[in-house]
C-alpha cells in the first residue's frame, strides 16, 4: 500500500492515485503552514511501483532529496524519497511506493477507510456493511444486499447513515494495456489459485485448503459451505463440452442458501463478505473474485477454476 509518512512519525497518509498537497482544506494532505501554498504539489501514480510528484507553481517550492523542483516540474519518486513542502516546511517520506488502494472518506468525520487490492469494505453507523469491488479493470461496483451497482471515482454513497466519498484507483495509462469495458477481470480472477475442499465425516465438517505460488492456507469458516456448493456447480459445468467458461458455475442465490443451509439472503451476503475479507487478509491473489455475482440475475459463482473435492479425513 502506498504510504507517505511525516518525518516526525506523528502523521501518515495512504496515497490515492492522485494526491493533492497544500494548505487548502480541499487537498488530500492538508499542511497548515504559512510557507505552504494553498495548492502546493500533487503526487500521481504513473506505473507499477512508480510515483511522480509535480510542483503546482508553489511560492516557496517543493524539494525532493533537498533539490528544489521548478514550477510545474515532475519528478519520479522511489521508496524512501524525502519530500519537503517549502524549504522550511514539513518533510514527508514515501515509505511505501506500492500501488494505491481503494479508499473512501467519511464526509462527516473526515476519517478514511482504506481497502486492499480490488476490494474496499465500508461500514455504516448501524453496523451495515457493503463491498466495493473492482469487477473489471478500472471499473468498480458496490454490492449491497445482493444487488450490484456501478460506482465511479469521487462518487458519494451512503451506508447505514454514513456518507462516504469514494477514492478509487484507475489504471495507470502508461502501463495498462487498453482493454474493452467488456473484458472482465472476473472471467478468471484467480488463475493461479488452487482450492481443495476437504470433507470430514460430518456433513458440516469442511476444511478449505488454498494454495498459490509457494504459500498455503487452511480455513474452516462457515462460508466454506457456500463455496463448496459453488465449486460443485462449477466442476459440473466444466464437464459440459457445450458450455463456455463464462457460463460455468452460476447458482441462484436462493438455491445457494438451501445448499449451504443458510437461513436467508442476508446470511449469504455476510458469508460472502467474510470469505472475501479472509482471502484478502491472507494475501490470496484476486481475493474479491472468490465469489462473483452476475449482474441483474441474482446468481453467484466461485471465481477459482482449479478446484478439487477430497473425501474423508487425512485427505490433506
Amino acid at each position: 500500500m502506498a504510504l507517505l509518512r511525516r518525518r516526525d512519525g506523528q502523521a501518515e497518509l495512504a496515497l490515492s492515485a492522485m494526491t493533492r498537497i497544500g494548505r487548502s482544506l480541499d487537498n488530500d494532505l492538508v499542511i497548515q503552514d504559512p510557507s505552504v501554498s494553498q495548492f502546493h504539489a500533487a503526487m500521481r501514480w504513473i506505473a507499477s511501483g512508480r510515483w511522480e510528484i509535480r510542483d503546482l507553481g508553489s511560492t516557496n517550492g517543493t524539494f525532493v532529496g533537498g533539490v528544489r523542483l521548478a514550477a510545474g516540474e515532475r519528478q519520479t519518486l522511489t521508496t524512501g524519497a524525502q519530500i519537503s513542502f517549502s524549504e522550511t516546511g514539513e518533510t514527508w517520506c514515501l515509505v511505501d511506493a506500492g500501488q494505491p488502494m481503494p479508499q473512501a472518506r467519511d464526509l462527516a468525520s473526515g476519517a478514511r477507510e482504506v481497502g486492499s487490492s480490488h476490494l474496499l469494505t465500508l461500514r455504516g453507523a448501524d453496523g451495515a456493511t457493503v463491498d466495493i469491488v473492482e469487477e473489471r479493470r478500472g471499473s468498480w461496483v458496490v454490492e449491497s444486499d445482493g444487488a450490484v451497482t456501478e460506482v465511479r471515482n469521487e462518487q458519494t454513497i451512503t451506508v447505514g447513515g454514513r456518507t462516504y466519498k469514494l477514492i478509487l484507483p484507475l489504471p495507470a495509462p502508461e502501463t495498462e494495456t487498453p482493454r474493452s469495458t467488456e473484458d472482465p477481470i472476473s472471467t478468471l480472477p484467480m488463475p493461479d489459485v488452487q482450492i481443495a475442499f476437504l470433507l470430514g465425516t460430518e456433513p458440516s465438517s469442511i476444511s478449505l485448503r488454498v494454495r498459490w505460488t509457494n504459500r498455503q492456507w487452511y480455513s474452516q469458516r462457515a462460508y466454506a459451505r457456500a463455496l463448496l456448493a459453488l465449486a460443485q456447480a462449477r466442476l459440473r459445468d466444466q464437464r459440459q463440452p457445450t458450455m463456455t467458461v463464462d457460463d460455468h458455475g452460476w447458482v441462484d442465490a436462493e438455491e445457494l442458501c438451501k445448499l449451504a443451509e443458510y437461513d436467508g439472503i442476508g446470511r449469504l451476503n455476510v458469508e460472502v463478505h467474510r470469505a472475501r475479507a479472509d482471502f484478502a487478509r491472507q494475501g490470496v491473489p484476486g481475493a474479491p473474485g472468490i465469489v462473483q455475482r452476475r449482474r441483474g440475475t441474482g446468481q453467484l459463482r466461485i471465481g477459482a477454476s482449479v478446484i478439487e473435492i477430497l473425501d474423508g479425513p487425512g485427505s490433506a
